[in-house]
């Protein structure tokens, strides 16, 4: 996860460069861990416009794009099960041998209110997440955040795709050494543990902070939209060698570019903004909004 942040960091920063536009950004990292941040100042030491903070606090107000890769899927989440007639949250306890228990209590009245909004299934052993922590990432932003947008890249779906009845086990997964499993009880302290977004909850809040959806659609048709064929081909005249790297973007056209959706919000004074060129083959905005029956 790490090479990629610092090869997205660069991707950008070249971009820029390209346009002859970079001398008149600012990019801020914010990484909280002064080690992390330590070894990204040394990865990325050639582009003097890279800044560090410790969070958005540290940057105070600003215009400009907040960019989300990968971050939300892992902010903790909320368990619940529907269990005979109810949905409860599942909590974890040491039985008498000191070994890991889930104990099922009753709902907090806003984790009711969003199995409610939401339409999550009332089907016995139905399992799912709710990440509560969106609010509180979304009002942040909107906190220090005067105008501009804020693109969010990650795993999800619209809440209609989330909470489908199929999905009876939600999205929980844990990766150990580039190898994923469902148990989060194992592997303590040393595996990351992720979960889904459930990008209509993103619109929803988004909206409360100020926020307008702009956009919404796959990874792949996103980088598609955005001219990533022409790019290819034009990489590939100027250094023949590139086509080793062509199978590596491929999967975040097709595999990744599947599974990751993208998330266009603005804050601002503009009651009309332009169509960014990243959505204009496909736009799946209104799908966000969508009836389960739909």
């Amino acid at each position: 996860g790490f090479y990629i942040f610092q090869y997205m960091a660069e991707g950008i920063l070249q971009c820029l460069y390209d346009h002859k536009v970079a001398e008149k950004v600012t990019y801020i990292i914010v990484e909280r861990n002064p080690h992390q941040q330590k070894r990204q100042m040394e990865l990325l030491n050639n582009y003097p416009q890279i800044k560090w903070a410790r969070g958005l606090s540290d940057i105070r107000t600003f215009s400009g794009v907040v960019v989300s890769n990968e971050l939300v899927d892992a902010f903790p989440v909320h368990l619940v099960q529907f269990h005979k007639g109810e949905f409860y949250e599942v909590f974890v306890d040491l039985s008498e041998k000191g070994e890991f228990i889930e104990v099922l209590k009753p709902l907090s009245d806003e984790l009711k209110e969003y199995t409610e909004r939401y339409k999550i299934p009332r089907i016995e052993g139905y399992r799912t997440e709710i990440n509560l922590q969106i609010r509180g990432f979304l009002s942040e932003v909107s906190k220090y955040l005067q105008e501009g947008f804020l693109l969010t890249i990650d795993y999800g779906y619209p809440y209609w795709a989330y909470y489908a009845e199929e999905r009876t086990q939600g999205t929980l997964l844990c990766y150990h050494r580039h190898r994923s499993n469902d148990n989060p009880y194992i592997n303590i302290g040393q595996q990351d543990i992720t979960a889904h977004v459930n990008f209509t909850f993103m619109d929803d809040a988004g909206r409360k902070y100020g926020f307008k959806t702009i956009g919404f659609t796959p990874q792949g048709t996103f980088l598609t939209s955005l001219g990533i064929d022409q790019i290819m081909t034009e990489l590939l005249q100027k250094d023949p060698a590139f086509i080793n790297e062509i199978q590596k973007i491929k999967g975040l056209l097709w595999g990744m570019g599947e599974s990751h959706q993208v998330l266009l919000q603005y804050k601002g004074p503009l009651k009309e903004v332009p169509l960014p060129r990243g959505f204009q083959l496909r736009n799946r905005a209104y799908n966000l909004q969508r009836s389960m029956d739909g």
